[in-house]
């Protein structure tokens, strides 16, 4: 039998606020790039399995984006070790073995309430965020295939750097993926496209020594001094930044847009690959969208 997630009255929100504050703690700087719309489907999120950091930098996601129940498969061998992680939304998957059936099963369950978010890394282990191009991890893709109901299928980049400081700063991409689903190669092909893009804006942080924390490009935005930003050389992005230097925050986000006009009044925007911009949409088209930005 596999190991099902638990939502334990007290290990449940500690983890929620631990994965807020810890990050602020061990970087210079936390800074959210997306423009991912909530659809109101179910929501399964797949990542970069590079460090220790990933289930808490999901969950912050989750409280950030979406404010599902939090889900994240695991690999059993690590979470019988490690039992008050399942009180947090963590369940277990052992590869190899016939009870795998019984998890991809759980996760299509979980996938069916669109109260819920599931993560999962088909890498199937923990792999440097250098060693391109991700590959994935057969029959993962069974989960998707026997899916009753559309989800909506997000992935997320986590890129660390340090450049001239003591402290590196982390940066978060989150993308929806679109569609249509097409098959395990395609999702894999579409997850390698969409790290190019947040590699491409990780670039322009080495453009210059004024570049990094400048504002975006086309977009005013107001700090929490209520002075507005000046113009900068990011890729027009909804963006979030959390400085962890003398305790001062800056906070970008879709609502800002507004403020210049450039809001698309609810519609799904694709924006050039080529110029490094995120891109927001939904998977299932006609389904009706909330755009909502929820901290529990």
């Amino acid at each position: 039998m596999i190991i099902k997630a638990r939502h334990h009255w007290f290990y449940y929100p500690f983890f929620k606020g631990y994965s807020r504050l810890i990050p602020q703690l061990d970087f210079r700087k936390v800074v959210y790039h997306s423009e991912v719309e909530d659809s109101g489907l179910p929501v399964l999120m797949i990542g970069n399995h590079f460090s220790w950091w990933d289930g808490f930098l999901a969950l912050d996601i989750n409280r950030r984006l979406f404010g599902r129940r939090f889900h994240i498969m695991m690999l059993e061998e690590q979470l019988r070790e490690r039992m008050f992680l399942n009180k947090s939304g963590a369940y277990s998957i052992r590869p190899g073995h016939r009870s795998m059936a019984e998890t991809f099963a759980y996760t299509r369950e979980l996938l069916s309430d669109p109260g819920n978010l599931v993560t999962m890394y088909p890498q199937g282990k923990i792999i440097s965020m250098h060693d391109q191009p991700f590959v994935f991890e057969k029959g993962w893709y069974r989960i998707i295939e026997k899916l009753e109901q559309p989800v909506q299928m997000v992935f997320y980049f986590a890129l660390v750097d340090y450049f001239s400081h003591r402290k590196p700063t982390l940066n978060i991409y989150v993308y929806a993926h679109d569609g249509p689903y097409g098959g395990p190669d395609q999702v894999e092909a579409a997850f390698n496209e969409r790290f190019r893009d947040a590699l491409a804006i990780q670039r322009s942080y080495l453009e210059g020594p004024q570049t990094e924390g400048r504002s975006l490009t086309g977009v005013t935005n107001k700090n929490n001094t209520g002075k507005v930003a000046g113009q900068g050389d990011y890729p027009e992005v909804s963006r979030e930044e959390i400085s962890t230097e003398g305790n001062s925050r800056e906070r970008y986000s879709p609502e800002s847009r507004s403020e210049s006009g450039n809001q698309s009044e609810g519609k799904s925007s694709n924006v050039n690959h080529a110029e490094g911009t995120l891109r927001e949409g939904r998977l299932s088209e006609g389904m009706p969208g909330t755009n909502k930005n929820t901290e529990l």
